[in-house]
């Protein structure tokens, strides 16, 4: 072999050496941005258990069923921020961080009140009545499914438990809110038991199929499991209900778009429906929120408040769901469409006609409505010369 063949052939061993040795350093720097969802997920303790959250001096902060690590930050309801510091069987302590940084939500808070607006008048009248009518889709689809369907209320069902679970009913009721704000909705009831590590796993199938049709935002509809109904029960708006629970998963490339979603929720529902919110719980978990940003687990009460405390907090939930997604007003209110408009233009002539006519009838009586009809009449002489043809 020449020289300058073992040169050539020395050089081009270093650079597939260099070669080799960028793409064994490559993965630290790129593995961020290439997310696989854990195989085992159990999301939250099946085993009867809570966590108490509590401050060095014993302030009770949250209790939660919700799987908890180090690490793991928390939203209180007064936006005080808490970060977890260390978990020692059922007792999780946080360390006080200041208050949360809330995003300004005066746009989705106008918006609430345009839609309050027309509600009250002709066109939010019209909007309920043929909103069914006028393909409310124009402004993107809302996805609702369930991880742990068998999730279900003792005061309503006698069971915490059961094969198709209260939680279906929540989802149900949250489809038809948003429904008749005059949203698309895809609410999927498919089943996902056991109840296990696993259970994410097969409710991403769900979320995946959910996602192809490209939603602005998804829900995992849940129930906490902490035994003391006092901790998620509020009066919101003079009304009893149960609070929810907005719990993001840290565990994916999503986090940052989903938590500020999940702020914009609460600030949104602090100045709508002040209590309705209990916290933010940034948790290890991935929940499946690696699909997409506005992904959110919304937890409706825990398993000893009942169902119909559960529903009552629906229909605030998708206001104030459907403002921070930006749907805010939707086509729901009063925006109609074609057939709705064509139907409520008729209805709105038809009464208008029946006001006319009561008020000759009031002025005039019987012979003098009959007169006045009778000159509306086409002359037969008349539509001949219309047609362009001689009378015979």
């Amino acid at each position: 072999m020449s020289r300058a063949s073992r040169r050539r052939g020395m050089w081009a061993a270093a650079l597939w050496g260099a070669l080799l040795a960028a793409a064994w350093a490559a993965p630290a720097s790129s593995q961020e941005s290439i997310f696989e969802p854990p195989q085992w997920e159990l999301g939250e303790r099946n085993d009867g258990g809570f966590y108490t959250f509590v401050t060095p001096d014993g302030e009770i902060v949250a209790q939660s069923a919700v799987i908890v690590d180090v690490g793991d930050q928390y939203i209180d309801e007064q936006n005080r921020l808490f970060e977890v510091v260390s978990v020692d069987g059922d007792r999780v302590e946080v360390q006080a961080k200041g208050i949360a940084e809330m995003p300004d939500v005066s746009d989705a808070l106008s918006a609430l009140e345009a839609r309050a607006q027309a509600g009250r008048g002709l066109a939010g009248i019209w909007g309920r009545l043929f909103g069914a009518q006028a393909g409310q889709a124009s402004q993107g689809v809302i996805g609702i499914y369930h991880t742990h369907n068998a999730e279900s209320y003792v005061p309503s069902s006698g069971t915490e438990s059961k094969e198709y679970g209260d939680i279906h009913r929540v989802g149900q009721a949250l489809k038809e809110a948003f429904e008749e704000m005059g949203y698309r909705v895809i609410w999927k009831d498919d089943s996902h038991l056991p109840h296990d590590g696993q259970a994410y796993l097969r409710s991403r199938r769900t979320a995946a199929e959910i996602s192809r049709e490209r939603p602005v935002t998804m829900i995992d509809v849940h129930r906490d499991a902490i035994p003391r109904r006092a901790e998620y029960i509020a009066d919101v708006n003079g009304t009893t209900m149960s609070q929810i629970r907005l719990v993001v998963g840290r565990q994916n490339q999503n986090r940052e778009a989903n938590l500020e979603y999940a702020k914009r929720i609460k600030a949104i529902a602090d100045e709508k429906y002040p209590g309705l919110v209990k916290g933010i719980f940034h948790a290890r978990g991935n929940y499946n929120q690696d699909l997409g940003p506005r992904m959110i687990l919304i937890e409706f009460g825990t398993h000893v408040t009942s169902l119909e405390e559960a529903l009552r907090s629906v229909r605030p939930t998708a206001e104030v769901v459907a403002a921070a997604a930006g749907l805010t007003p939707g086509a729901g209110s009063g925006r109609v469409g074609r057939a709705g408009l064509g139907t409520a233009g008729w209805l709105l002539l038809l009464v208008l006609a029946a006001g006319a006519g009561w008020l000759v009838l009031n002025k005039e009586g019987w012979r003098g409505l009959a007169a006045r009809i009778s000159r509306l009449r086409p002359d037969p002489e008349d539509r001949g010369d219309d047609r362009g043809g001689s009378a015979p």
